[in-house]
């Protein structure tokens, strides 16, 4: 299926026509029987139109990818439609009527039947081949729904759920051809969701609440975590045990974090300086006094690696408590309720399967990033399923990808207040509970 299909049936009919009707125009017999051979041009015609419209899926990487399965099969319609018509229109201008042209006196019975069988042969060849190209199906995988995910990191075990769904199958189960694309510090997931850059995004509630207040048009389909990982990080014989202990510190953090706004103005911070992130834990190790953001189910591995102890505050107990959570346009949702639904769906079984076995998905992230070694993917399982982040305070999963209204709404209200969003919106916009509520 390529968009030349309908041209190449029309010019495979004409040249099967024009050849029945009209292929011994001349008055002598040397001329008729010269005519045969020099029909290699459309021999030629009908094996290269047969051969654009039966390329391998792997060969036409367009093909489907380009369009939704609707669309495919709409095209595949039209197509058979066209065929139809086609084999309609030889099939009137090969009636015995037609076929029986004035030939020379001196061509012989035999020569005359021999042509005429001829030119019924080729054009029934090239009516089949033509069947064949535009309604043949397709191989399975082009009959799935391409779906990209922007993650907000290099791949890990924070995004493992999304890998044990597409190397256990279940996007594909659902019909689904899902390219899970990595992040990185200069990433921004929602701007390339925005700009078409992918079909899905990985990001946390307060941050679409944001947008939306932008007018960028997010929802929040489900929750990758119930819970946020992200806390403070100090060495173990550090003074401050808890978050009023840090007025008057510095803390490395990403620019503009809007938790650091909120310590700000919950703890009453006077002196408590923020300075950027760096993404890795080398200052940490040569600087007894440093204090950075991180995720509980990562930087600390790599801390008692290098034999240090680490002590770690999470966020969510301050009462900022946002979720983990992917998201798309609300113009794609719209658009795609129906592959909307089957992507949360294998998201959420991955990430319910994930917490139970990790090994598939871990293999697959190591494939794909070899920093990750088994170990390190091991303790940020451990410490995923030991903190509840995944499952949230159901231990038996039942709670897993859902939403309750109400921590979006306390989360916007504190959105608010920081007058991070500067304007009244409707917190309910920016999410939806139609994808999970039956999960």
């Amino acid at each position: 299926m390529v968009s030349r299909d309908k041209p190449v049936v029309g010019l495979l009919s004409v040249c099967a026509i024009t050849r029945a009707k009209y292929g011994y125009p001349r008055s002598d017999a040397g001329a008729a029987q010269e005519r045969i051979p020099r029909m290699w041009w459309y021999r030629a015609l009908l094996a290269a139109g047969f051969a654009s419209q039966y390329r391998p899926a792997y060969l036409r990487p367009r093909t489907c990818r380009a369009v939704g399965l609707a669309k495919v099969e709409a095209r595949q319609r039209s197509i058979r439609g066209s065929c139809q018509f086609a084999v309609g229109f030889i099939c009137f201008y090969l009636r015995p009527s037609a076929v029986r042209l004035p030939l020379p006196r001196n061509v012989n019975c035999c020569c005359r039947g021999n042509m005429i069988l001829r030119s019924l042969i080729f054009a029934g060849t090239g009516t089949v081949l033509v069947l064949l190209a535009g309604c043949s199906k397709s191989p399975t995988q082009t009959q799935l729904t391409p779906v990209s995910l922007q993650t907000d990191w290099y791949p890990q075990a924070e995004h493992a759920g999304f890998y044990n769904a597409l190397v256990k199958g279940y996007y594909k189960e659902a019909g689904l051809d899902v390219t899970i694309l990595p992040g990185g510090p200069n990433v921004s997931p929602t701007k390339l969701l925005v700009t078409g850059g992918a079909n899905f995004a990985m990001d946390s509630s307060d941050h679409v609440l944001v947008s939306d207040a932008e007018g960028l048009g997010l929802v929040g389909v489900g929750a990758t975590m119930q819970q946020d990982p992200q806390a403070v990080m100090l060495h173990a014989e550090d003074p401050a045990t808890r978050f009023e202990d840090l007025e008057g510190r510095t803390i490395a953090a990403v620019r503009g974090a809007i938790w650091f706004q909120y310590l700000i103005q919950k703890f009453g911070f006077k002196n408590t300086k923020e300075i950027p992130a760096t993404f890795t834990v080398a200052n940490f190790l040569h600087d007894p006094q440093y204090i950075q953001q991180i995720f509980v189910t990562s930087e600390p591995f790599y801390v008692q690696k290098e034999g240090q102890k680490v002590r770690t505050l999470l966020i969510k107990d301050t009462g900022y408590a946002p979720y983990r959570v992917f998201c798309c346009t609300r113009a794609y949702l719209e658009k795609n309720r129906e592959v909307v639904q089957k992507f949360v769906a294998a998201s959420v079984r991955g990430w319910k399967d994930y917490m139970q076995d990790p090994a598939e998905a871990n293999a697959e992230i190591a494939k794909r990033n070899p920093e990750m070694n088994k170990d390190q993917m091991e303790f940020s399982w451990k410490a995923l399923k030991d903190g509840g982040f995944v499952y949230g305070p159901d231990p038996s999963g039942a709670t897993t990808g859902k939403f309750e209204t109400q921590r979006w709404a306390d989360i916007y209200q504190i959105l608010r207040e920081l007058n991070v969003i500067t304007k009244d919106i409707d917190p309910t916009q920016a999410y939806t509970l139609d994808f999970t509520k039956n999960l």
